[in-house]
């Protein structure tokens, strides 16, 4: 129910332009759900999140190295990895990709190819823009099946 009430309130606070709030919000869970390593990875993922619409990058992957070397998480590094393509500075993507790169063979076969699309939009902010593009190519007909296409 922490979580339910915590999602509502990020929700909220996003909503109406108030990330400041949705950090707080989730901050405060992330120390009462520490217990709970998928209900903790999910307010580590929305404090992170609501760091990053405030524009607070570097607050944000402070967050993430304080949370991660508490405890691992694919989750919290799936989503530094999506996010480090939004801040697009070269330290974060240079941070982050190794490790998505690292997560391919060890996650589960229906969720590889969306990994994979967030590994090929670093590497081409990275410079490697022609080996991201062959791997978007090769993804195309496997995202456009699964249940996040829009194009249907």
């Amino acid at each position: 129910s922490k979580l339910m009430a915590l999602d509502a309130l990020w929700r909220y606070w996003t909503y109406v332009k108030k990330p400041q709030r949705a950090t707080e919000a989730s901050l405060v869970a992330i120390g009462a759900l520490r217990d709970f390593p998928s209900a903790w990875q999910r307010a580590v993922s929305m404090a992170l999140k609501a760091l990053a619409l405030d524009g607070q990058w570097d607050e944000c992957w402070r967050l993430a190295a304080a949370e991660l070397s508490c405890r691992s998480s694919r989750e919290i590094l799936y989503q530094c990895g999506r996010l480090a393509f939004y801040d697009g500075r070269e330290e974060a993507i240079s941070a982050y990709l190794p490790h998505m790169k690292g997560m391919l063979p060890a996650v589960p076969t229906v969720v590889r190819p969306y990994l994979r699309f967030w590994v090929a939009l670093l590497e081409s902010k990275n410079g490697y823009t022609l080996l991201a593009a062959r791997t978007l190519q090769e993804l195309f007909p496997s995202l456009e099946d699964g249940p996040y296409c829009s194009l249907n």
